[in-house]
């Protein structure tokens, strides 16, 4: 702070009964504040940072995003205790915590949306908040556990392209072999909302027996480990 205002004096722009704040008077202002005016200034400036071909934050005409968790330690105080819980387990822990999934920009790694709520919270559950993110020319890459139908459905919905590791035991039939060893096939879920799929027209293709196709089009690349 100091070296933030140090100038003022020489500029005459301090007045001689004002004094520099504590790093304690930062914290409990910061307390009064609250969380409402944070948020709304997180959501207006919170976006990708990475110019048109950066290396590592773009594919082609597609700019890399991906989808992570993490978790975080909270003050440990009876309002985040009641609100958010501790974790539970063998071993008590000394803080309260909370789960936070966001969708980050590789490359520069801003992070443009989050989502945040209690341990016990799915990371799938928290991710479906930053659908509202998400726009046609992304290539939103996530790890297998994020994988569920509604989740790939919704998101898809957005016109991004998406890039998911799923289940190894995951049933994908090939419809399509291509020669660079990947295939395509379809994402289905009897379940699952229903999602047409378009056809070379563009319009929503339906099951030979007429209903709604409960699927989605994707493109699979099987890869192998070493020992």
């Amino acid at each position: 702070m100091r070296r933030l205002v140090g100038g003022l004096q020489f500029m005459r722009a301090w007045r001689k009964e004002w004094t520099v704040p504590t790093t304690g008077a930062i914290s409990q202002a910061r307390e009064r504040l609250g969380e409402a005016p944070l948020k709304a200034l997180f959501e207006r400036v919170a976006e990708p940072l990475a110019p048109a071909g950066m290396p590592g934050a773009w594919l082609g005409s597609r700019r890399l995003m991906a989808i992570d968790g993490v978790k975080i330690d909270l003050p440990d105080t009876p309002a985040n205790t009641g609100e958010f819980g501790r974790p539970g387990g063998g071993q008590r822990q000394p803080f309260p915590k909370i789960q936070v999934v966001g969708l980050g920009e590789c490359g520069t790694h801003a992070v443009i949306a989050a989502e945040a709520g209690r341990m016990s919270t799915g990371e799938r559950e928290l991710a479906e908040g930053l659908a509202r993110a998400l726009e046609p020319g992304m290539l939103v890459m996530a790890d297998r556990g994020f994988f569920s139908f509604p989740l790939w459905a919704e998101f898809m919905s957005t016109g991004a392209d998406l890039l998911f590791r799923v289940p190894s035991g995951m049933k994908l039939p090939v419809t399509e072999a291509l020669p660079d060893g990947s295939y395509l096939s379809e994402v289905t879920s009897k379940k699952g909302p229903v999602l047409p799929l378009p056809d070379s027209a563009g319009h929503g293709r339906r099951s030979q027996g007429g209903d709604p196709y409960t699927g989605t089009g994707s493109r699979v690349h099987r890869f192998r480990g070493r020992g």
